[in-house]
């Protein structure tokens, strides 16, 4: 059967088989907090060492972790909110305060289009980082 593109077919084991050209270390830092009324509570069991979260401003949440230094390159990904009810926050966004490099990641959180104090069980970003 053609299509499977083997070896490079990502249904082939071993799993998981993603392999990131970048001839070095991809860290991943995870944090996750929970949120009430805008305020977060970081679930260290959850959560990388070194880790932290705060509240620079209403709806936003700014996340630092460990600086992997000048030159470093990365990514965030998001994971959906743990609802508690169906009016907690649905949308959010990395901001521009977003420094991978410095170790400070920012996200504006929305419920329905509008900034507003948030309210979640759980909340987990995943921060990959690719540095020197």
């Amino acid at each position: 059967m053609s299509g499977n593109n083997a070896p490079n077919a990502v249904n082939q084991p071993p799993f998981p088989n993603v392999h990131l050209e970048f001839n070095g270390r991809v860290k991943v830092h995870v944090m996750t907090c929970s949120l009430a009324a805008g305020t977060p509570t970081l679930i260290t069991t959850e959560s990388t060492p070194g880790v932290a979260v705060s509240t620079p401003g209403q709806g936003r949440l700014a996340i630092t972790f460990p600086a992997p230094g000048t030159g470093a390159i990365g990514w965030a990904v998001v994971a959906a909110p743990k609802q508690a009810a169906a009016s907690d926050f649905t949308y959010q966004a990395a901001n521009a305060a977003t420094n991978i490099a410095t170790g400070t990641l920012e996200i504006q959180t929305l419920t329905a289009g509008a900034v507003q104090n948030q309210t979640a069980a759980g909340f987990t970003v995943f921060i990959y980082v690719f540095g020197p």
